[in-house]
């Protein structure tokens, strides 16, 4: 028998009864993401809550250092794929470096991965 648990995602009738079918085949259920920064876990679940996805967060503590057991997310195995796509947006890294810039402001050298100055506060011009 499935009992009603609290996972995250959209609410409404339906929903809540994909929820106790996810659940009570938790064994179908894939780990999706899994973070010490509780910032990443909270933007994952947001770009799922947007998507519709149905998901679980499990280890929703705040993380102790050297812990074993940090947060993670787990989706059902019918939408990890889809998941995958939609965690793989919002938490990849641009795959090309980006050169090295000088503050139009101050004339700071910065390196690629900055987008504004630390000295100044000014912003790296796109156009350079």
């Amino acid at each position: 028998m499935a009992l009603p648990v609290p996972l995250r995602g959209p609410r409404n009738r339906s929903t809540l009864a994909r929820v106790m079918v996810v659940k009570a085949a938790s064994s179908n259920m894939k780990q999706l993401y899994s973070s010490n920064d509780i910032r990443g876990i909270g933007v994952v679940r947001s770009v799922l809550d947007e998507a519709g996805v149905v998901y679980e967060v499990q280890n929703e503590t705040i993380p102790y250092p050297g812990a074993i057991f940090y947060p993670e997310v787990w989706v059902d195995d019918s939408e990890y794929a889809r998941a995958c796509e939609l965690r793989d947006a919002v938490t990849k890294l641009p795959s090309a470096l980006q050169d090295s810039w000088t503050c139009p402001s101050c004339r700071e050298h910065l390196e690629g991965q900055f987008g504004s100055c630390w000295n100044c506060g000014a912003y790296r011009n796109v156009a350079a």
